[in-house]
């Protein structure tokens, strides 16, 4: 959850120039040390504790956590990266830029989690795997329609006042 926050820091903490990398550095960073939090989750006497103590899991399933666990690493990186992304489209009031990064984003999960399925992933994975990909999809489209010239669209600009741009 904290991953996917940057987009408000981007927001409040507006890139100077175009060449000012100051918040995508702290989105890899805090993506890099969010990333870490579900190998906390592995460690012996904390995974035991919680998931066969408390969730009363079948101790023979704990190498299934450990690996949906491993997985999930890419999760916080990849999520705070698009989130960036998202907040830099939303600073140039390119909202087709987000709704467009949104619809890669979905339609990247929607296909990665069936063809996971088809090519027989275990089911602890799906999940883990099809939402990096999905973002690294929304993170891909959201690079790429930044880079493009903004075109105008079909229908003609309004501004504050109201009056046709």
């Amino acid at each position: 959850y904290a991953a996917i926050r940057l987009q408000n820091v981007v927001l409040c903490f507006p890139p100077r120039s175009r060449e000012d990398r100051l918040t995508r550095r702290f989105a890899v960073r805090a993506g890099a040390i969010v990333s870490f939090v579900p190998l906390l989750f592995i460690l012996p006497g904390l995974s035991h504790w919680y998931y066969v103590s408390l969730q009363r899991l079948d101790p023979a399933d704990l190498p299934l956590v450990y690996v949906a666990a491993l997985l999930l690493v890419g999760f916080p990186f990849t999520s705070g990266l698009r989130a960036h992304w998202e907040g830099v489209a939303a600073l140039a009031r390119r909202t087709s830029t987000i709704l467009a990064g949104n619809i890669a984003f979905v339609a990247a999960l929607a296909i990665a989690a069936p063809t996971c399925l088809a090519l027989k992933v275990s089911g602890n994975a799906i999940g883990p795997v099809a939402l990096v990909v999905a973002n690294l999809a929304g993170l891909g489209a959201l690079v790429l329609l930044q880079s493009l010239p903004e075109s105008p669209g079909p229908v003609a600009a309004i501004d504050v006042e109201g009056e046709r741009g």
